[in-house]
């Protein structure tokens, strides 16, 4: 798997996702034809963070957009109750309380989260607070 891959709508260099991920997000996952194409497991696919550009996922055959999703993506949205933490429920508006920050920074430390399923990126939401 390539380390990073340009977002095919806005440029942007983005990281790659895991199939288990976009399995949790995508609506209708086991349909042979999302909006965009069939999700292949011997595809890389990528995740595009970028406000403002409507692809989520992405390989070199298929975009994923936002409203193939199950959920709003929290860091795609400049909505105070789009979520930023999957895995305790935390909206950006959230965020902002320096408690909910901590108990969310001890529940990752004791790996009591699941950033890599939960989180549409499939990374730990941690850089996301304020």
């Amino acid at each position: 798997m390539a380390t990073k891959a340009a977002c095919p709508e806005c440029g942007n260099m983005c990281l790659p996702v895991n199939m288990q991920t976009m399995k949790h997000h995508v609506k209708k996952p086991w349909l042979d034809g999302q909006a965009n194409g069939k999700l292949d497991e011997q595809v890389d696919y990528y995740f595009c963070p970028s406000q403002g550009c409507a692809t989520v996922y992405f390989s070199s055959q298929v975009q994923i957009k936002s409203n193939d999703l199950r959920l709003e993506v929290g860091v795609k949205s400049e909505n105070e109750s789009a979520l930023i933490c999957y895995c305790f429920d935390v909206s950006r508006a959230d965020a902002a309380n320096p408690d909910i920050k901590a108990y969310v920074t001890a529940q990752t430390q004791a790996k009591q989260c699941a950033c890599a399923v939960r989180n549409p990126s499939g990374r730990c939401c941690l850089k996301d607070f304020s």
